[in-house]
């Protein structure tokens, strides 16, 4: 169950013309674009050094979007019945100990 592959995948598409707009909505733009790229390389470093500490990984093949409902039932789901610590973000999660990772795969995948 555990990884040890080092790799990066980042994507991103984003397609903005911001010449006809006012110059301070095109600033905020260019801020919160700026800020979801961080987050997400924020994002793939800390699952590599988690990884790394002995943290499992966990890929589940789930909707790209998740609803806010299905996302809070999940995590909902997670304080009720996990014992270790654990990190979420879409399709990607990290569990301290390996029987939380397994239990976890049994429930959503």
């Amino acid at each position: 169950m555990k990884t040890k592959n080092k790799t990066h995948h980042l994507q991103g598409r984003w397609t903005v013309s911001l010449d006809q707009c006012d110059p301070e909505v095109g600033e905020n733009v260019e801020k919160e674009m700026a800020k979801v790229l961080q987050e997400e390389i924020d994002w793939e470093v800390m699952i590599e050094v988690m990884i790394e500490i002995g943290w499992t990984k966990v890929n589940i093949d789930w909707p790209n979007q998740m609803s806010a409902v299905d996302a809070h039932k999940v995590k909902e789901w997670c304080r009720a019945n996990l014992q270790g610590h654990y990190k979420g973000r879409n399709k990607i999660w990290l569990f301290e100990q390996e029987k939380d990772a397994i239990l976890f795969v049994l429930r959503w995948s």
